[in-house]
């Protein structure tokens, strides 16, 4: 219920929010999940929302990082 919740928040509804899913196997550490959160926060410049876990897919939450003077215009 809560990602629901998170994501119908009237903030992040303006932006475009985007789901990324992949399966990982239970050989894949902590490591490289945070490897691909990096990416996503500096290559991509994604805000994330929440990281879900079920079972071996991971769910990465994120909206486009927009600054306010684009917004505006």
């Amino acid at each position: 219920m809560a990602p629901i919740s998170i994501l119908q928040n009237k903030k992040i509804r303006k932006y475009h929010v985007k789901y990324f899913h992949w399966k990982i196997s239970a050989k894949n550490d902590h490591d490289q999940i945070n490897y691909v959160l990096n990416d996503l926060r500096t290559k991509l410049n994604y805000i994330i929302l929440m990281v879900m876990c079920k079972k071996y897919i991971i769910t990465i939450v994120t909206r486009n990082k927009i600054s306010k003077r684009k917004e505006k215009r």
